[in-house]
């Protein structure tokens, strides 16, 4: 019934299907972890980009500033503008030309527009804020002319009659294309 022979012969064959065994659970383990490791990264990574507008009433002037409020930097592809409202397809503004769709105001004053030139692509590093767009209101002597209250009015005007869209990507060229962020 029991044969000393044939179990000392299988002995060694079931040790090593046993090793095989565990070497192959081990070797899905690692790269199991690996892709998880590197979906982490890359979750971990995500830029995510946000514009508004501020009403600096100390300065007299309003602003469009770009903020990545993200863990990884943030690739600008491209940033447009169009004004609302219009009928059929709308013209597209760069930044540079946006003096072109920002309304009229009521200040009495000079309006001047400075634009930030951007690389193309530009990286937005995480925290970063810069701005993009200084509309300052000054009269004829080059003094901040404005209406506290009428800039806040303003900043309104510009953010209803403004549509931008900005195009970004990650770190691994994922591209993300958001309308009024």
């Amino acid at each position: 019934m029991f044969d000393v022979e044939t179990v000392k012969l299988d002995l060694p064959l079931l040790l090593s299907a046993f090793s095989i065994i565990v070497s192959a659970i081990v070797g899905w383990s690692v790269i199991k972890s690996q892709k998880d490791q590197r979906r982490y990264h890359r979750v971990s990574t995500k830029p995510q980009l946000h514009l508004w507008l501020n009403a600096d009433k100390q300065n007299g002037e309003v602003t469009l500033e770009i903020m990545n409020n993200g863990l990884g930097p943030g690739i600008i592809q491209g940033i447009e503008f169009w004004k609302r409202g219009g009928t059929g397809e709308p013209r597209v503004y760069t930044l540079e030309k946006i003096g072109y769709v920002l309304p009229k105001d009521n200040f009495n004053a000079d309006r001047v527009v400075n634009a930030s030139s951007l690389a193309d692509p530009f990286s937005l590093a995480p925290a970063q804020r810069i701005v993009l767009l200084r509309i300052e209101f000054r009269d004829k002597t080059g003094s901040s002319a404005y209406n506290r209250n009428g800039l806040t009015a303003y900043m309104n005007e510009v953010q209803k009659a403004i549509g931008c869209r900005v195009r970004y990507s990650d770190v691994y060229g994922e591209e993300v294309d958001v309308v009024d962020p």
